[in-house]
């Protein structure tokens, strides 16, 4: 490993990433990103896309999306061909985005040619919500970006350096699947992902599903949450920062007709240290021992082998070196840690006369070492190696084009190897069933699911969603979904040293929800989602005399109301969501903690031809982060402000991006875990120049 970083992250190195860079801009040009989707609002998986022209292939994904690299130019022809439709014949226009609507070949049409332009997305996936970064927001941080989901709370602790995790409606993190183009990087000893160890610029979207639909698995009660990776042309970037921040990185492109590859890489440092207030002495105080220096490499393949199969490849390494700065009350300024991610994705996808299929694996493995000095309180060195691989293979049967079979069985090999745990296998199965059936304008999806695993459990499990389609001017769609979630103990609910607990009951959730989707000025813009919620032996981590220890609660529910208003006129676009959760342990009588009651959120973007304006706000409630008497312990509520702008110059031998990014730009005390403050302002400034050696004008 160690050679691993002297080699590929070193100076030397990375002069020789940019000698492949400039030999591969050559075939620098604008990415056609679409979304394939047929009369009934459904995405089409696994669609052919093929620009005629310049003869450039790709698939869309499981979600109807794709993007097609190469020099696609206006007046190319861009065909679209799916196995159960009518082909398309694309003219493409100036517009980079290509929303595409197919005809199932049981009605009698003639494949058609329309002019691209740039046409509303509204059909898009049963998402609730799609979050997609802006020129003016590349340097955004990850949890800034799953901030904007509604009900969402981010848990830090603190700075760049800490640690952090995302819930849903005040569930466990562990209940949302986390999901990069389609594949699970949950990690196996906590059920949890460390948003810290993903690079700024490696997201480039997140969609939020509550359905159910895209992630079927075990225990994601609370849906999940699919990252769209980085989809940047050849280019360099360098950026700076408040509290000494630091990052320069690389962005490679290369189309060669069936095969589209795509690097990233790059290098961060951050010293991180900033003042934090500290409720003992009653004082700002110098927050040290926050740096992190951060090494990641990236690489994306998706490839045609024929008309009817593709492969796609994901691969992502991200090495982590930061300081633990400890509670503000409590700093450890010789405590440090070590980890890094190790992912690999391999999907082999067709598309057949009886319905599409997939073979999918995915390979993870993480290290984390801890050392905390004697010198500050408890002595502590303790390392942790997760090893994970996931099979799975789906296929679904088209009976008819109302009636659709999806099938998949998937095996997870976790394997931990830790000093606080012990070192424990465990093999676990899940086989999936599901029907898609459409009744003039009612579709009924129900699905059916057996987890098992040798000596530990074999459990059913259930969900459906049944979806009206109205029609009305303003009144557009019901959609009401419920089901029965199962989740099994993670690695360190039952082994952790001290305080783990074997004697844990599996955790059982089920759950209501009615979406109300109206057609106020445009399609679906507005979107009313209520729920219903309940979960027993719902597990949570509670002090218990000198250490943490997690406990079943015995009953609690939550039960709310999300609203999401999507608007977009002239050069102005974004949207506003607020949630009301209304949560309760039985047992105590008290809130759920960090569960907020009220929630929500602006986001606005501003384009056009050369400046991009990104603007944020997001608020949440206060909570409770400890049971106490003869008062619990509750943290104030956060309003945090985010803005952005880029300014783009154009010239015959590329394009020059300069960003300017403030987080917490109210320079708001801001406090998501009890003794973890947040930085206050920070600067962000990013210079990034994508190259065309050819010297052609777009």
């Amino acid at each position: 490993m160690k050679y691993f970083h002297e080699t590929v992250f070193s100076k030397r190195f990375f002069c020789f990433w940019f000698i492949i860079f400039l030999h591969t801009t050559v075939l620098n040009a604008e990415i056609l990103s679409g979304f394939v989707y047929h009369y009934e609002s459904f995405p089409v998986a696994f669609a052919f896309i093929q620009n005629v022209t310049k003869n450039l292939m790709t698939y869309s994904d499981e979600s109807g999306c794709f993007d097609l690299q190469g020099n696609n130019e206006p007046g190319d022809s861009i065909s679209i061909s799916r196995i159960g439709f009518h082909s398309k014949m694309v003219l493409l226009g100036e517009s980079s985005y290509l929303p595409v609507k197919l005809i199932p070949q049981n009605i009698d049409l003639q494949s058609v040619i329309v002019e691209g332009q740039n046409t509303s997305t509204d059909n898009q996936q049963n998402e609730l919500v799609k979050i997609e970064k802006s020129s003016a927001a590349k340097s955004i941080s990850p949890g800034k970006i799953f901030n904007s989901i509604p009900g969402s709370y981010i848990k830090s602790y603190g700075g760049s350096a800490g640690l952090s995790s995302i819930s849903m409606d005040g569930a466990p993190t562990r209940h949302t699947k986390i999901l990069v183009s389609g594949f699970d990087i949950t990690n196996a000893q906590n059920g949890q992902v460390d948003l810290s160890q993903l690079p700024d610029n490696f997201i480039n979207s997140i969609a939020y599903d509550p359905y159910y639909n895209s992630a079927f698995e075990s225990g994601n009660s609370e849906g999940s949450v699919n990252i769209l990776p980085w989809k940047e042309q050849n280019s360099v970037y360098l950026g700076i920062g408040c509290y000494g921040q630091q990052n320069y990185g690389i962005s490679l492109n290369s189309n060669r007709n069936r095969i589209a590859i795509n690097l990233l890489a790059g290098k961060s440092n951050d010293d991180g240290n900033y003042k934090g207030y500290n409720p003992v002495t009653k004082k700002n105080e110098e927050r040290v021992n926050n740096h992190l220096k951060r090494e990641y490499l990236s690489l994306k393949m998706n490839g045609v082998i024929t008309p009817s199969t593709f492969i796609k490849l994901l691969y992502l390494y991200s090495s982590q070196n930061r300081g633990v700065a400890g509670q503000i009350w409590s700093p450890t300024p010789k405590s440090y840690r070590d980890d890094y991610v190790h992912l690999l994705g391999l999907k082999l996808g067709w598309v057949s006369k009886f319905g599409a299929g997939l073979l999918q694996t995915t390979m993870r493995n993480s290290y984390d070492h801890y050392f905390s000095s004697p010198q500050y309180g408890f002595p502590y060195d303790s390392e942790h190696d997760v090893n994970t691989i996931r099979y799975k293979i789906a296929q679904n049967f088209n009976f008819t084009n109302l009636i659709k079979y999806s099938g998949s069985i998937q095996c997870n090999d976790d394997h931990l190897e830790s000093s606080d745990t012990g070192n424990h296998l465990r093999t676990s199965w899940i086989f999936s069933n599901s029907l898609r059936m459409i009744v003039g304008k009612l579709k009924f999806i129900p699905a059916i699911q057996h987890n098992y695993s040798d000596n530990l459990y074999a459990e059913n499990t259930w969900n459906y969603t049944v979806e009206y389609s109205l029609g009305w001017r303003y009144f557009h769609s019901l959609v009401y979904n419920q089901g029965i979630f199962f989740h099994y103990p993670t690695f360190n609910d039952l082994f952790w040293k001290p305080g783990g607990n074997p004697n844990l009951k599996p955790e059982e959730t089920s759950t209501k929800s009615l979406d109300l989707q109206f057609s106020i000025f445009r399609q679906k813009d507005l979107k009313v989602l209520l729920f219903d919620k309940s979960s027993e032996n719902l597990i949570q981590w509670l002090p218990s005399v000198s250490y943490w220890q997690p406990k079943n609660v015995t009953e609690s529910y939550r039960r709310g109301i999300k609203t999401i208003y999507s608007f977009s006129f002239s050069k102005i676009s974004g949207f506003l969501n607020y949630t009301y959760n209304l949560n309760e342990d039985k047992a105590m009588k008290k809130q759920l903690l960090y569960a907020p009651k009220h929630s929500g959120g602006l986001n606005l973007d501003y384009s056009n031809s050369n400046w991009q304006i990104h603007y944020q706000v997001h608020y949440s409630d206060d909570r409770i982060t400890r049971y106490s008497w003869p008062e619990d312990i509750i943290i104030d509520e956060i309003i945090e402000h985010t803005m952005g702008v880029s300014c783009d110059f154009q010239f015959k031998y590329g394009k020059i991006s300069n960003s300017f990014l403030v987080e917490n730009l109210m320079n708001e005390k801001i406090e998501t875990i009890q003794g973890y403050p947040e930085p206050g302002r920070i600067f962000k400034y990013r210079l990034q120049y994508y190259i065309n050696i050819k010297g052609e004008m777009k």
